[in-house]
């Protein structure tokens, strides 16, 4: 578990999690994202269980940012002003 939860957060590195491969539960909820690069999840597809995005300042996700994640059980998106593309 990776809890980055409330930490003012406004950008996420693309590379953050390239070494946590084992990743199961990512708590990015309660910062100020606006936005979340392609790629960011690509090396926890295999192994991420919940991600939690809730209150963020997200407008937008793209589908290609969630396709590989084949093992997510639980998405936490509440709080945020979204539309799919």
């Amino acid at each position: 578990m990776l809890g980055l939860q409330h930490n003012a957060l406004t950008a996420v590195d693309p590379e953050l999690f390239s070494d946590l491969a084992g990743l199961s539960y990512l708590h990015l909820e309660g910062n100020r994202l606006t936005s979340l690069p392609d790629g960011l999840f690509d090396d926890l597809g295999a192994t991420l269980h919940e991600l939690y995005l809730s209150d963020n300042q997200l407008t937008e996700i793209s589908a290609s940012l969630l396709r590989g994640l084949s093992n997510l059980q639980k998405l936490e998106l509440n709080g945020n002003a979204l539309r799919f593309i």
